[in-house]
């Protein structure tokens, strides 16, 4: 499972910047204004010399749709190892029937050695 964590996950991660945004909820209490809030932002970071793009999401890669904040530090492994265990059970499960399935599909419904004719 070590091995699994230490694998590159695919994207370049260097000159990358990340940050948690929490806007106050007395003065951004519409969807308006927190669209107005996150587009003006996007347009200042665009604008910055050398930044090829950006953009907000309320999860980051590999969170499984957890918000980051909700997420102890060190707590990544954990979950990871959750999925990995969840995963490999539902693998010995859908193994198991499908044994079952393929002994019922192929067993021989005749009677024992009898011809039928």
């Amino acid at each position: 499972f070590g091995a699994i964590l230490r694998q590159q996950p695919g994207m370049q991660v260097d000159r990358l910047l990340a940050l948690n945004v929490s806007l106050s909820a007395k003065r951004y209490d519409t969807v308006d204004k927190r669209r107005d809030f996150y587009q003006r932002v996007e347009q200042a970071v665009a604008a910055v010399p050398g930044v090829a793009s950006g953009g907000f999401t309320q999860t980051m890669p590999f969170t499984w749709g957890i918000p980051i904040t909700l997420i102890p530090v060190g707590a990544m492994a954990g979950v990871m190892m959750l999925e990995f265990a969840v995963g490999l059970i539902q693998a010995i499960v859908f193994g198991m029937l499908t044994m079952v399935f393929m002994s019922q599909a192929t067993h021989s419904h005749h009677g024992g050695g009898e011809e039928h004719h």
